[in-house]
């Protein structure tokens, strides 16, 4: 396990992680989001199919009709609709022919990285649904936050630096992803992790892990 204060090194460790993983295939997965059960078989079938790469469709722990409504587009082999929240599973050697995550991207790294993924292989979706937390959803306002997420895709898309939609990203949406204080009851501090699960023979995981201390 490998622990790190500084959000900007966090893609710069992930790729660390995977160039040290001694499995084939890596699978990363946000800490607040669940894989179905049957994960660990859909991913060896795939891979047997002939599928370089692949994330699940979405479903939340919420039943708001706009939150069922995006989770539905999921379904669809459609590069916008791909996030880390999907959870993504690549070959290591595809991985490490893509070059890893951006380095210098903070905010839609995991976006970035499926469309050249999907360059280097088959991409896959499956049938079954991840579970992930709508808790930054209903902190911030269902249709806020959906807003904020498409304005900065699309400023994403037409050059924006990372800097700006970083300013957009704080500016609209609480979250201790990109910020460096949390503003909650106490002062708190994030330490972020990159944690190797062995969840099968030939499967290495890494997911992302947000701890908060009390200062």
């Amino acid at each position: 396990m490998l622990g790190y204060a500084d959000p900007k090194k966090q893609i710069l460790i992930i790729n660390c992680a995977a160039a040290i993983a001694k499995r084939e295939i890596l699978f990363f997965l946000h800490a607040d989001t669940s894989p179905p059960d049957s994960f660990l078989k859909d991913i060896e079938e795939a891979v047997c199919q002939g599928y370089s790469a692949g994330s699940f469709r979405l479903s939340f722990d919420h039943d708001h009709w706009f939150l069922q409504l995006n989770c539905w587009f999921t379904r669809f082999n459609f590069t916008p609709f791909r996030f880390g929240d999907r959870g993504l599973f690549v070959l290591k050697d595809t991985f490490k022919t893509i070059g890893g995550f951006a380095p210098d991207l903070r905010v839609l790294e995991d976006q970035e990285i499926v469309k050249r993924i999907k360059r280097a292989g088959r991409f896959k979706i499956f049938d079954q649904a991840v579970i992930t937390s709508a808790r930054k959803y209903l902190q911030n306002g269902i249709f806020r936050l959906q807003l904020t997420f498409i304005l900065m895709y699309f400023l994403y898309q037409f050059g924006l630096s990372q800097e700006r939609l970083i300013r957009i990203y704080n500016l609209f949406i609480l979250d201790e992803k990109l910020n460096q204080k949390y503003k909650g009851s106490k002062e708190s501090r994030i330490l972020n992790r990159t944690a190797f699960l062995l969840w099968a023979d030939r499967l290495s995981a890494i997911m992302h892990i947000s701890v908060f201390f009390d200062i």
